[in-house]
């Protein structure tokens, strides 16, 4: 009875100590050894590739410009020509409101970081130590049990 308890057990060796190596050595990886003239073919390949798409990206750029010209020479032809339709252009201007809270909120952010830059870690722990200091204990945790 005790024996068919056991035939179950499938058994993958002895017992294996920590930081030992016994019987089974590391295999050795291959290098792949290839050719310099190998190399060099395939760094040359890369260099064409290179140009070529630098190449490409200053044609796809130049011809864009190109076409961006012809377009506005156009316009500026059509607009000549056709005095006899008013065209409204509409801009949009910020009030003085706006303008004079942009430079508020610019002066403060210039501020807050001449600030933050004078004060040291030093200074900044102990500014916090103080505004803990200075917190309701409301959120402390009680203590629990007599005494």
């Amino acid at each position: 009875m005790a024996a068919d308890d056991y035939e179950e057990v499938i058994s993958s060796g002895g017992l294996k100590l920590k930081g030992a190596d016994f019987g089974k050595k590391k295999k050795k990886k291959k290098k792949s050894t290839l050719s310099e003239a190998a190399l060099d073919k395939g760094k040359s390949n890369y260099t064409e590739l290179a140009k070529s798409l630098i190449e490409s990206s200053t044609s796809l750029q130049k011809q864009k410009l190109r076409e961006e010209e012809r377009a506005t020479s156009e316009e500026q032809r059509e607009s000549t020509s056709s005095t006899a339709t008013p065209v409204n252009i509409t801009r949009v201007e910020k009030t003085r409101a706006e303008i004079k809270f942009e430079e508020t909120q610019k002066m403060r952010l210039l501020e807050k970081a001449k600030k933050q830059a004078l004060k040291t870690h030093k200074d900044r722990v102990a500014d916090f130590n103080l505004r803990l200091e200075n917190q309701s204990e409301h959120f402390d945790i009680p203590k629990v049990g007599p005494g």
